[in-house]
């Protein structure tokens, strides 16, 4: 095998394999402290299971999330705008037609289970050790969040309190924040 296979089969091999060395979340960080504190995370899907990008600015007073998923099938588009912690404006867009509740690449599952209440997630919570991730940390801030995330090497599960994925963006944010944390 010449030097030009052995180049390609390694970037096959990589591009198929989706694994946490192919993290993608940027963090922009302004100004640690103070008045001109700003911090942004622009952050799109690891792990090859369903395309979706999360973006999320946080000033001082201001905190704004924007939140794509599945744009061939769902197609939900959502932003959240909130000033000093009180949430003006929100706004979701869903005009997809193929609503999957499951993903499947490679080893790896997305499910999605949606109208979830916080007491169908506790036997995650008190099976904690069978998970690389869980978010929220307590099953007590599910209500709040509206979301939830559970992850293994061989399943991820996203959970949400209601029938669509509108709070979602938020759980897949500190999904792909921890992914790319494990990364470095």
């Amino acid at each position: 095998m010449n030097f030009k296979s052995s180049c390609l089969c390694v970037f096959v091999f990589s591009f198929l394999h989706a694994n946490v060395s192919n993290a993608y979340c940027r963090e922009h960080l302004i100004d640690k402290v103070g008045e001109n504190f700003q911090i942004t995370y622009n952050c799109e899907n690891t792990e090859n299971l369903v395309k979706y990008q999360v973006i999320r600015q946080i000033t001082q007073r201001v905190d704004f999330e924007f939140f794509t998923f599945d744009p061939r099938g769902w197609n939900l588009m959502c932003s959240e705008l909130s000033y000093n912690d009180q949430i003006v404006d929100t706004q979701c867009i869903q005009t997809g037609i193929k609503r999957r509740l499951s993903y499947k690449t490679g080893s790896k599952t997305l499910k999605i289970a949606l109208n979830t209440d916080a007491s169908s997630l506790s036997k995650y919570y008190l099976d904690r050790n069978s998970y690389s991730y869980l978010y929220p940390n307590a099953v007590e801030l599910y209500d709040d969040t509206g979301c939830a995330i559970v992850s293994r090497s061989d399943e991820m599960i996203l959970f949400s309190s209601n029938n669509g994925l509108d709070k979602s963006g938020e759980c897949l944010l500190r999904y792909e924040l921890y992914l790319s944390e494990q990364a470095k």
